[in-house]
Parts: structure tokens; C-alpha cells; sequence
């Protein structure tokens, strides 16, 4: 892979020759270093994740950097591409975190990557992405001004509702009504 599509490629080169970018602390950069490492080294489209890339993606996911967070949230975006995989809430932790965050890009990011794993993973993570606590920031999320935010949102939301058991949990959390005021939006989206 020539280019990180995360925004990590070049990402520590700029750091370490800028004088007014903040640097990062150990762990912060043995996570790019390791994410950097794990998105380089397998070419096949399918990637496995394990505890330690995890733990990685954990550390930029909860950093103070939000270009390190923004650099997470596009890697769980890419991850879930191509995800197949049950997930559990240790997995979807950092998302979640990530869908809580002001920037537009990581809320665009992380909603997409969490509409992901419920629609191309097996059905359990549906269940399993509500039992996360997932719904209350994508119902937030609805309300946002970002339209593409607003349609990954909708989308894993409508998604999880194809699942029985989380449609009591989608209409007592409250995303009702914000998803009725969407279906007015002149957008196509």
C-alpha cells in the first residue's frame, strides 16, 4: 500500500520536523508506528486485527491529538470495509468514543465504519453494537448539520432495526423523532 488512506502516511515525519505541531507522546507514536505497520503489510484486502493493533487503535482513538483520532476513525473505516467478523463491545469501544467527537470527519468516519460492521458483518453484531451503547451518539449524530454524517447515522441506525431486538432499544432511545425530521430533508441522501 503506497499511501495510507488514514492520514498516517507521513504523518510522524511531519511531526518530528515541525516546531509548532505538539508531540507525541511514547505510546502515541508506537501506536502510529504499529498501525502504519499493520495497514503496510497486508495488500490482500482482508486484515485481521489483533489485540496488540487493537490496543493501538485504543490510543489514538482516546488521545488529546485529534489528528490521531481522525487517523483512527479512518482506519476502522478502511478495517470495516472488509470486515466479516463477530465483533464485541472491546472492539467497538474506541468507535463509539470516536462517534462522540466535534470534528465532522471523525463523526463522518467513525458512523461509517460502525454502519459497516453492522451491514457486512454477520448479524450478531447488530445486537452486539447496541448492547455497546452505540445508539445514543448515532441518535445525536442525526441531529448534526453535516449531511453525510446525518446519512451514516440513519443508515447503521435503519440497519440495527432490521434485527428485532433492537427495535424496542432504537425507539426508547429516542431517535424516533430526529429520524422523522430527516425523512423531510430535501437532500437525497
Amino acid at each position: 500500500m503506497g499511501g495510507c488512506c488514514c492520514g498516517l502516511q507521513g504523518h510522524g515525519t511531519h511531526l518530528a520536523h515541525s516546531t509548532t505541531e505538539p508531540l507525541l507522546r511514547d505510546s502515541e507514536r508506537e501506536a502510529v508506528s504499529a498501525i502504519l505497520k499493520f495497514l503496510d503489510s497486508d495488500s490482500s484486502g482482508i486484515r485481521t486485527l489483533s489485540e496488540d493493533k487493537l490496543q493501538s487503535l485504543y490510543t489514538l482513538s482516546f488521545s488529546d491529538n485529534v489528528d490521531l483520532q481522525k487517523s483512527a476513525a479512518l482506519c476502522f473505516s478502511e478495517i470495516s470495509e472488509t470486515w466479516h467478523e463477530p465483533v464485541d463491545i472491546h472492539f467497538l469501544e474506541p468507535i463509539i468514543h470516536l462517534l462522540l467527537s466535534e470534528d465532522v470527519d471523525i463523526q463522518k468516519a467513525a458512523s461509517l465504519a460502525l454502519s459497516n460492521l453492522a451491514l457486512k458483518g454477520p448479524a450478531e453484531n447488530k445486537s452486539t453494537i447496541v448492547k455497546a451503547g452505540a445508539l445514543p451518539p448515532l441518535i445525536l449524530l442525526l441531529t448534526k448539520d453535516d449531511p453525510e454524517v446525518q446519512c451514516n447515522a440513519c443508515g447503521c441506525i435503519t440497519t440495527l432495526a432490521t434485527t428485532d431486538s433492537n427495535k424496542k432499544d432504537i425507539v426508547s432511545n429516542g431517535a424516533i423523532n430526529p429520524l422523522l425530521k430527516l425523512s423531510h430533508v430535501n437532500d437525497s441522501r
